[in-house]
């Protein structure tokens, strides 16, 4: 299952309109519809919407089954990013080039994200997919890897 597909399925249960969401949650109507349609949110707006759902981020993308797969926290810390991504390229033993190479991400990503800018929402799923780990853990939403 795809982030549009969920997406829609969860505003379907909960029974309200993309605008009413869109009001709820700060987020502009318009990309509410965009996110429908197959757009990816930036980070801000993904953990606004995984909250609202009580989910995970890998479930609000279809990377996981279930909505609480493990535990999560509703405010996350971008910062934490990149402490949290070189840790896991010790312990995984694989370079950034190598993760770039494979995953089409610019190389020069380290330095922005170095200089503490979050990686977009297509990133962090490649490189968690990659890193056999969570979006959360990444973006410091989680301690569960």
């Amino acid at each position: 299952m795809n982030f549009s597909q969920r997406f829609t399925d969860l505003l379907e249960e909960e029974m309200t309109t993309a605008k009413q969401l869109g009001v709820k949650l700060g987020i502009d109507h318009t990309s509410i519809y965009l996110y429908l349609q197959g757009s990816l949110p930036n980070v801000k707006n993904a953990v606004k919407l995984a909250n609202f759902y009580n989910c995970t981020l890998n479930y609000l993308f279809g990377l996981d089954y279930y909505p609480n797969e493990y535990t999560f926290f509703k405010t996350y810390n971008s910062s934490l990013f990149f402490e949290r991504y070189t840790g896991l390229l010790k312990i995984r033993k694989v370079s950034h080039y190598k993760i770039c190479k494979d995953c089409g991400i610019g190389n020069s990503s380290f330095i922005r994200w170095k200089d503490g800018r979050e990686p977009k929402l297509e990133t962090l799923i490649k490189i968690s997919d990659y890193l056999k780990c969570n979006i959360d853990y990444l973006i410091g939403r989680s301690n569960d890897l």
